[in-house]
């Protein structure tokens, strides 16, 4: 069992998904199941896997460089760094009046509809 607390910037982080993993932070799947685990609101995670030199752990969070650490070395506290990768984007609209030309037509329905009676 590994025991520990997440941090990103001395703030103890809520949500973050740590799971077993290969060397490049794939996921390993041991008799068809996942080890897996999320920190609790005070950072703190435990998962049972084994420490040894052949484990890791994968610590991911958004807008965080996701962390792979080997069992034998994971440190009590562990430091995500952030990505400070945010997307610049613009959002536009562009008025359109399609709708128009139905209100303008409503009081020539009427009128209609009043001369068919």
């Amino acid at each position: 069992m590994i025991t520990g607390v997440v941090k990103i910037d001395n703030d103890f982080i809520q949500g973050v998904t740590i799971f077993e993993s290969d060397q490049q932070g794939t996921p390993l799947k041991r008799n068809n199941k996942y080890t897996t685990t999320l920190s609790n609101d005070k950072g703190q995670y435990s998962i049972n896997v084994t420490k040894d030199q052949n484990f890791y752990l994968t610590f991911k969070f958004v807008g965080t460089k996701q962390q792979t650490i080997n069992t034998l070395n994971i440190p009590a506290i562990v430091n995500l760094i952030s990505d400070n990768i945010l997307t610049e984007f613009e959002i536009t609209a562009k008025k359109t009046y399609k709708w128009l030309w139905l209100l303008l037509l409503i009081p020539i329905i009427y009128k209609l509809s009043k001369n068919k009676k």
